[in-house]
């Protein structure tokens, strides 16, 4: 038996224990809690790992596990037969009535089944439990936050008809379930409300904390707003490939009579005319050069931003600049054909058009602007023309997939964070190291300002995993001796060799 000054208890907010010995298994002194009077409600604080099981004297009416709620040694939960409020059975705690199941043991395994009497699962019930398949109860109404949370064994559950609504922390980073059925029209809800950016994100698997599929199609299917989001979450799963979803959103879709896409226009001159909005849904969009006998040598600012549909886009020779915005968030955008005739980009043009894969930029262009293609994170290559003197601030921030880039040989200058957090930073991680392995990249000595704003070009990661806290580059530098880019490398303590 646990020994009794092992125990701490006192007054604060409520009644809290603490338990400070080494045994695995702890008995609660019914003497103790005899303190708070004869129906305690108490607060279990401690975080100890190396405990097994918990028994529960007869004077708890209720308890909170505190850290327990993850411990990954405890086995079983037991209680005194005579409490009032609260019972046991297989190791598991119920209310007394055996209505409320507040916690199942983590180290529990195999297949369980929640007694037909349960009608709530608790938070943080099943937190982190090994359990690979979990059978509810037909009458279950209820199940509280992050009840399933981390649960990282589980292959099989079924949520009942009963269960009208469940916050999406409840399944927070079980991301392994291959059968996950909703037998009813249960609603996910979201600490964000109904905003379609963040199942956008879960989608992307943008997030640490993934959710399996059936749970996010359940999301999807009662998502309020799904008929005007569709197109972005089709592009969202294409990324995060969720193949289900993507089937559900493709074969759930209204069937509407698409209109041809219509081109609003400014005149410029009495010869020529700027795109100043494109109006409709085709997928594959040929811009035309003229339009009423004008020359259509602009796109305008914001011209196709937030388009969801257009997937190819055919921009005509003739059109000499593309102004900012013009195609930012279009995410199902993959493929951009520019014309040699425009040697003007605007800033954030291609910004946030995360299914873009394939732009070429013509001989000509000086200057890559300002988030012209940030966080366009399916890019893979991209090529440069020598012309390019040029990357203004975040213009290929967040390109994680863009491996395939050179610098152009006269380039001037990278202005903040042109190049931070790209696919050519780091590059797979050999066997038996840890974090990204060393990859080259070369700097021209053409390079006369290198800024080291914000943070700063190229990203850090972790140095080791005992190493809390230490950050290193994980690319190579090839530079010029005695170069801006050598004197940049050597500030910034980035490793480097020297080129001729």
């Amino acid at each position: 038996m646990s020994d009794f000054k092992d125990f701490k208890f006192q007054k604060g907010y409520d009644w809290e224990l603490t338990y400070n010995g080494s045994d695995k298994d702890v008995v609660i002194p019914e003497e103790l809690i005899a303190q708070a009077g004869e129906d305690a409600e108490i607060r279990f604080l401690s975080d100890c790992e190396q405990i097994e099981s918990i028994s529960i004297p007869k004077n708890v009416k209720s308890i909170w596990l505190g850290m327990f709620y993850r411990n990954e040694s405890l086995k079983k939960i037991t209680v005194d037969e005579q409490n009032k409020y609260l019972t046991s059975k297989d190791g598991v705690l119920f209310s007394k009535d055996m209505t409320k199941l507040i916690k199942a043991p983590v180290m529990m395994t195999g297949e369980y089944t929640v007694p037909e009497s349960v009608i709530t699962i608790c938070m943080h019930a099943f937190s982190k439990s090994k359990l690979s398949k979990i059978i509810l109860p037909d009458n279950l109404a209820e199940i509280e936050d992050y009840a399933f949370e981390r649960c990282e064994n589980l292959t099989s559950i079924s949520i009942p008809e009963g269960v009208e609504e469940i916050e999406e922390s409840t399944f927070q980073l079980v991301s392994n379930v291959k059968e996950f059925e909703f037998k009813g029209n249960t609603k996910i809800t979201s600490i964000y409300g109904d905003n379609a950016e963040h199942l956008e994100e879960l989608l992307i698997r943008k997030y640490f904390d993934h959710y399996s599929e059936g749970f996010l199609l359940q999301e999807v299917k009662t998502f309020p707003k799904l008929d005007e989001n569709r197109q972005r979450f089709m592009a969202a799963c294409k990324l995060g490939k969720f193949p289900k979803i993507l089937d559900y959103l493709i074969s759930t879709k209204p069937q509407t009579k698409v209109r041809k896409g219509i081109f609003k226009i400014n005149d410029l001159t009495d010869t020529e005319v700027e795109i100043k909005k494109y109006i409709g849904k085709d997928e594959n969009i040929q811009i035309p050069s003229e339009i009423n006998g004008k020359k259509v040598v602009s796109i305008g600012e914001k011209a196709f931003n937030d388009n969801y549909y257009c997937i190819n886009v055919q921009i005509p020779d003739g059109v000499t600049e593309i102004k900012d915005n013009a195609f930012k968030n279009c995410v199902s955008l993959k493929k951009v054909t520019i014309p040699e005739s425009c040697k003007t980009l605007g800033k954030s043009i291609f910004e946030e058009c995360k299914l873009l894969t394939y732009v070429n930029i013509p001989d000509g262009v000086t200057e890559i602007p300002e988030k012209a293609f940030y966080n366009c994170i399916s890019i893979k290559k991209l090529d440069l023309p020598q012309t390019v003197e040029r990357i203004k601030a975040e213009a290929l921030k967040n390109c994680s997939s863009l491996v395939d880039f050179e610098l152009p040989s006269n380039i001037y200058a990278l202005d903040k964070e042109a190049l931070y957090d790209c696919g050519f930073n780091h590059g797979e991680v050999p066997e038996g190291e840890w974090g990204y392995s060393l990859r080259e990249f070369t700097m021209p000595e053409s390079l006369k300002k290198i800024s080291s704003a914000g943070e700063t070009m190229f990203a850090r990661y972790a140095a080791a995993q005992d190493k809390f806290g230490v950050f290193e580059y994980k690319i190579k530098l090839r530079v010029v001796k005695g170069s801006t880019a050598h004197k940049y490398a050597v500030k910034n303590h980035i490793r480097f060799v020297f080129v001729e």
